[in-house]
């Protein structure tokens, strides 16, 4: 899968299980399908529990996550379905450089190993932090979740 981006995990994924198929897929959200994402950030006063809602036609199995900001100042926290959190505090989205070798706001792709099932309908939910000094208007913020979506075979 490329979406702009390589990822690669450190070890193989394993196969669907025996009467299944995996099909790649990618999850975006930005401000025009989240509006929260383009929210001002003040300083001290998160923008917590930011629904980012899966699909009804099947499982997704998230293997990783990328955000981009025009903001420097942005972190992130994820929460998967079952209400465990990522990270323990908020991740940085800082200038990076991607494959193409240009330099652009946000971090590249960060693959989960194990992968993260999600069931049909789940809810990712995301929180927003300005970690700089200065409020944060206008930003724009983008979410990625690459994976595949697991598909049962018709007998």
């Amino acid at each position: 899968m490329t979406c702009g981006r390589f990822y690669r995990p450190q070890y193989a994924y394993p196969p669907a299980p025996a009467g299944f198929r995996d099909e790649m897929f990618a999850f975006y959200f930005d401000a025009l399908s989240v509006p929260a994402l383009g929210q001002g950030i003040p300083v001290g006063d998160p923008i917590r529990n930011i629904p980012l809602q899966l699909h009804r036609d099947a499982p997704f199995i998230w293997r990783a996550t990328s955000v981009l900001s025009n903001q420097t100042g942005i972190g992130v926290q994820l929460q998967g379905p079952s209400g465990s959190l990522l990270s323990s505090d908020f991740e940085p989205v800082l200038q990076s450089f991607f494959p193409s070798g240009t330099l652009g706001p946000g971090f590249g792709l960060v693959t989960h190993e194990p992968e993260i099932e999600c069931p049909v309908s789940g809810v990712i939910l995301i929180t927003l932090a300005n970690l700089s000094a200065a409020p944060i208007v206008d930003p724009t913020t983008k979410v990625l979740l690459l994976g595949v979506k697991r598909w049962r075979l018709k007998r």
